[in-house]
């Protein structure tokens, strides 16, 4: 019996140690839900299936370890597909499928790009989901670590210090 016990448990721990660390990625919905018992600050990641530096993000920026860990601890992140098929509602409002310039996208991405729309676009929600604080294009790591840890660390409410604030930041993660 403690041979079985044993294996178990060696096993139990080679599974755990292989798996991949990931962003739990929610809907609006969720993270908005999420905000009542628990605030956060919200990250939303602006994506499209045909976009490249999106695909290019996921795959250097958002599977970073470091990110992983900051964002899964401080944010509430939300992937959000600007050309999905259906309505999103949040913060009280519901945000449509329209077209422009030959495309579907929901106009939820307007008002999180404040009429900027570019791909892939990182915005930021304070706990007060009061604004949204959108970048555009994409973000390498020097510039993602700044932005998180801004965010979550030094923000009062004032962005205008956010320059001055990267300028000065010691960068404190892997460049892996």
């Amino acid at each position: 019996m403690k041979y079985i016990w044993s294996t178990l448990l060696v096993l139990l721990s080679v599974v755990s140690y292989g798996q991949k660390k990931a962003i739990k990625w929610y809907t609006f919905e969720e993270a908005e839900a999420l905000m009542k018992t628990h605030p956060k600050l919200i990250l939303v990641d602006i994506y499209t299936n045909w976009c490249t530096w999106c695909k290019k993000m996921d795959r250097d920026i958002y599977s970073h370890p470091e990110v992983i860990d900051y964002i899964n601890e401080h944010y509430y992140p939300v992937k959000f597909n600007a050309e999905q098929p259906r309505p999103v509602t949040f913060n009280g409002i519901t945000y449509n499928v329209t077209k422009r310039k030959g495309r579907s996208f929901n106009e939820m991405t307007l008002y999180l790009t404040n009429g900027q729309v570019s791909y892939p676009t990182t915005v930021i929600f304070e706990k007060g989901l009061a604004q949204p604080y959108p970048y555009g294009g994409y973000l390498e790591l020097y510039q993602m670590e700044s932005l998180l840890v801004y965010y979550a660390e030094h923000y009062k409410g004032d962005k205008s210090d956010m320059n001055t604030f990267a300028r000065n930041y010691k960068f404190r993660w892997s460049r892996e």
